[in-house]
């Protein structure tokens, strides 16, 4: 499935009823291999953050923090929208990638963490 929202295109593949495990690497080169520029989805805007929420599913985002500390939703230059959406305690102090769960919530987790998800979500940004 596949939805356009402001500047973004989401592309959404279903895994199937199991879930998969895989690592932010293993779904980042997945994207990249549907689209050279394809990456994981971020949102700047409450109309993306609606979409991916109602997806009602866990998935990683194109969220790492950054070389200061702070996370970053890698393409966007306005951060101002999503940090609200954090979830009480995160990110922790040894996390370096983000992820949407389910309840609409931010979650971040290490480096060498592995997954189980049912859907991958990538994203094309227009602009």
């Amino acid at each position: 499935m596949a939805k356009l929202v402001g500047v973004t295109c989401y592309r959404v593949e279903h895994l199937g009823a199991n879930y998969s495990a895989s690592t932010w690497a293993q779904d980042t080169d997945f994207c990249q291999n549907l689209h050279p520029t394809a990456t994981l989805p971020t949102f700047a805007s409450e109309a993306e953050y609606v979409f991916l929420r109602e997806l009602r599913e866990y998935f990683m985002l194109n969220m790492v923090r950054a070389s200061g500390g702070r996370f970053v939703m890698t393409g966007r230059t306005d951060d101002s929208f999503w940090p609200a959406f954090w979830a009480d305690g995160e990110p922790g102090s040894l996390d370096h990638y983000g992820s949407l769960y389910d309840d609409g919530l931010l979650h971040a987790f290490p480096k060498s963490a592995s997954f189980g998800r049912r859907v991958i979500v990538c994203q094309v940004l227009l602009n």
